[in-house]
């Protein structure tokens, strides 16, 4: 069989909102500890056991993604406030996910066979930390990350190696044709910490994998480099702008479509 896999998805600037009332769906609030996450069940759910989990996004928008895309599968929201840290500490130690599965799994009614993992910006902290967990990696099917890759300088634009070698697994999971993993990236340097693109290049250097050809697309926030192996896309496009950071979670949609060619 052919394996038609994901094209880069054209980043362009949409408009959204005002925020909108969940509908389609029933929406429950879980808590574990102080933090809450918003859950939401299609009433007409596709047959299956995968639970997608969104980080760092309002809950109305994320649904609204998800059916824009045509998905119907349940999805859970953590919308936990800002900065990398906000996501990751309530993720730092190995099996604390497991809570938020089981509640999930209650509410839903049938236990996770697979789980898909997207996130924007500072979403990322939640990401790096649950894929250290045997238990979450061997459940991944697909993870996608919106301009959300970011991490510590060990020198000037030097990306610190712990948070390149804590990508590995999953990236190599992809690489095996295990899962999907996507990596959009804008060209946004921060003056204190890598930027997305910069750890996206720093896991193609460490995984070997070489620089694809692109072809010349007009816009201003056009795709400039791709790296691409087995099931994993790193995508880096043009765009400096809070406006293109925002882009790439306003088009969680076209990645979602592109996520299920497979």
């Amino acid at each position: 069989m052919l394996f038609l896999g994901p094209e880069p998805v054209l980043m362009v600037p949409r408009a959204i909102g005002p925020a909108a009332p969940l509908t389609g769906g029933r929406a429950v609030e879980l808590r574990v500890g102080e933090a809450t996450a918003t859950l939401f069940i299609p009433h007409d759910r596709k047959p299956g056991s995968r639970l997608w989990v969104h980080f760092h996004t309002a809950a109305w928008f994320i649904v609204q993604e998800h059916q824009r895309a045509g998905m119907k599968e349940p999805v859970l929201v953590f919308n936990l406030g800002q900065g990398s840290s906000v996501y990751g500490k309530p993720f730092e130690a190995v099996g604390s996910f497991g809570p938020w599965l089981k509640s999930a799994e209650t509410e839903m009614g049938f236990e996770v066979g697979s789980l898909g993992f997207t996130s924007f910006s500072a979403g990322f902290g939640a990401v790096r930390n649950l894929i250290q967990d045997p238990a979450v990696l061997s459940k991944l099917s697909t993870v996608i990350q919106c301009d959300s890759l970011y991490g510590s300088l060990e020198s000037p634009r030097v990306v610190l190696p712990a948070h390149v070698e804590a990508w590995r697994p999953l990236v190599q999971k992809a690489r095996r044709g295990e899962a999907t993993v996507i990596f959009t990236c804008a060209m946004i340097r921060p003056e204190t910490y890598a930027g997305t693109f910069e750890v996206a290049r720093a896991i193609a250097a460490a995984e070997g994998v070489p620089l694809k050809p692109v072809d010349e697309v007009p816009g201003e926030q056009r795709l400039l480099e791709r790296y691409e192996d087995g099931r994993w896309f790193a995508w880096i496009y043009a765009g400096e702008t809070p406006e293109a950071h925002m882009t790439h979670a306003r088009r969680l949609a076209e990645l979602l479509i592109e996520s299920e060619k497979r």
